[in-house]
């Protein structure tokens, strides 16, 4: 961005909007970068490369904003790019206090945006005690070593060798930037197409000149293996390295680096990539996440030397690709889970009874319910009880699972498995009342006959599958549809994180690429549905989200019954 920006300018009118967009996207990449980098920064002795990268990030970030009249986050990335400068010129040391500064800035700067574009480009007392901050920062006052404490915990995260760069694609020459909402618009409508291929070979197969017939099926069938490659590559073209969603987290973890405790970020599998809407939207379940190990796993620095540990906690962010989803970990070498205290909790707040018992892995997940909190007192960070509950609902809301494994003493690991895509799902589809539903082929296990103790019709109940008791669900039952009384029927076996299902239907109709659709309003908030799509003759069918479903089963005890 190099030209100036006139507001006023009758010939700048038509372009204002595509501007202003391309303008807020550079500034959120700048500034993304800066705090990356400026956390990286403090953690390691730089050769002169990672200042210079972010000392460009604030020139601009000011250029930019001067070439579209933004005075205010002008003078803001001004006083920045100053006080990089001196720093890269080594007039003024990196510490922790010139650091927190630029980094609370960064924050200012991300306010200051969207108020200035929205007409109110002035600074305010917040943003102009934030420059004082800063010019005092660059005339040299101020200027204090780090303690002790933080030398010895900088030496321990300069183990883990951070790179300064941000990661990128090794495939990726160059980057085009474009509307998302476009992306999503180009993916739904192969998604149609997809519909239509299905719908025409329907009626070809329908034909009575079996001549006609065949000719019709064969070049639809080399139609659909041309469009099956276009798909592919529409849907590539929306992946995006997941460490869009990582990198943020550093500047969390180094937030929480007070108190008494002394923590590091390790990540891994950055590079994994992954539908940009399920980055954007994992964004908020991991911040949760880490705030929870930081708070609640990693222990004070005395009570770790107490246990033999390192002084300095970790916490391990990593992603992998595992048969078609991303798997995402967030792992602590903290204290694990007290479950006890987790139990007290929920029966003084009437969730369990005096006397109910649970196994751990039921305890364990009592910590996504909404308001539980073992902690004593609320701070700026948790003791509210939403931080996992968030997580929960918005991992459900991707269609995805989230276990945990948690070692007294040891630590514990957060396991979220979401598709790498939202748009496009690749099923069984099931019969069951005489309506469809599609069940994702990732969470299926097997597929069985009904045994025959499921004979006696019932909506749900536990199964005995060789020799291991799982709950089941029966379709029509459960859904209220009509009963198929001469149906032979089948249970599709599916896994739920560390559980399984038994899904029951009264035929199998074979694999399909559903297309993701919202429900309808006549159908939003119905147990165990997290979307639907249509199938080739036009009809719909609703695809089952199975760990919903269980939730719901034994929230209602039916699948104890």
């Amino acid at each position: 961005m190099t030209s100036e920006f006139d507001p006023d300018s009758p010939g700048d009118t038509f372009n204002r909007e595509d501007l202003i967009a391309t303008f807020v996207a550079e500034c959120d990449e700048n500034l993304s970068t800066l705090e990356s980098l400026l956390v990286v920064l403090e953690t390691i002795d730089d050769d002169g490369e990672t200042i210079d990268t972010v000392f460009r990030c604030a020139h601009t970030l000011k250029g930019n904003a001067a070439s579209v009249g933004l005075e205010s986050v002008t003078r803001l990335a001004h006083v920045m790019e100053d006080l990089l400068d001196r720093v890269r010129s080594n007039k003024l040391e990196v510490s922790r206090e010139l650091i927190t500064g630029l980094l609370i800035a960064s924050d200012a700067m991300r306010r200051l945006i969207p108020e200035a574009l929205s007409g109110d480009d002035t600074l305010d007392d917040e943003a102009l005690e934030v420059m004082a901050t800063l010019t005092s920062l660059v005339q040299g006052e101020g200027r204090e070593s780090r303690p002790a404490a933080e030398e010895t915990a900088s030496r321990a995260r300069q183990e883990e060798k951070p790179s300064a760069k941000p990661q990128q694609s090794k495939t990726a020459a160059r980057r085009i930037r474009t509307d998302l909402g476009r992306l999503d618009r180009l993916l739904n409508l192969t998604g149609e197409v997809v519909i239509a291929f299905g719908r025409t070979r329907s009626r070809a197969q329908a034909l009575d000149n079996p001549r006609d017939r065949e000719q019709i099926l064969e070049c639809l069938s080399d139609m659909e293996r041309l469009f099956s490659d276009l798909q592919e590559h529409v849907t590539r073209v929306r992946m995006v390295p997941v460490g869009a969603a990582f990198e943020p987290q550093k500047r969390i973890v180094r937030d929480l680096t007070v108190n008494g405790k002394e923590m590091r970020l390790v990540v891994e599998g950055s590079e994994v990539e992954v539908d940009a809407t399920v980055v954007e939207q994992i964004k908020a379940p991991l911040t949760h996440m880490i705030r929870n190990s930081a708070d609640h796993g990693i222990e004070q620095v005395a009570d770790r030397l107490l246990a033999g540990k390192d002084r300095c906690g970790t916490i391990t962010l990593r992603a992998m690709q595992e048969n078609g989803v991303i798997v995402i970990q967030v792992e602590d070498d903290g204290a694990g889970l007290d479950l006890d205290r987790i139990a007290d909790r929920a029966r003084s707040r009437g969730i369990l009874g005096p006397n109910e018992t649970l196994t751990e892995s039921e305890i364990e997940r009592l910590i996504f319910l909404p308001g539980l909190s073992t902690v004593d007192s609320v701070t700026d960070t948790s003791g509210r009880g939403v931080g996992m509950d968030v997580v929960n609902r918005n991992v459900a809301a991707l269609r995805g699972t989230i276990d945990i494994d948690s070692l007294p003493g040891k630590g514990s690991t957060f396991t979220i498995r979401v598709p790498l895509t939202l748009a496009v799902l690749e099923g069984l589809a099931l019969e069951a009342g005489g309506e469809r539903f599609v069940v994702p082929i990732r969470a299926i296990e097997e597929c069985i006959d009904a045994p025959a103790e499921l004979s006696g019709g019932r909506a749900s109940g536990v199964m005995n599958l060789r020799g291991t008791p799982i709950p089941y669900v029966r379709l029509s039952q459960f859904y209220r549809l009509p009963v198929q009384k001469d149906s032979r029927e089948n249970v599709v076996i599916v896994r739920c994180g560390k559980e399984m299902l038994g899904i029951v239907a009264d035929r199998l109709l074979g694999e399909m690429q559903a297309v993701m659709k919202p429900v309808g309003r006549l159908f939003r908030g119905l147990a165990g549905v997290s979307g639907s799509t249509l199938f080739g003759d036009g009809r719909v069918g609703l695809i089952i989200d199975a760990a919903t479903l269980l939730r719901d089963l034994v929230k209602r005890g039916s699948a104890l019954a």
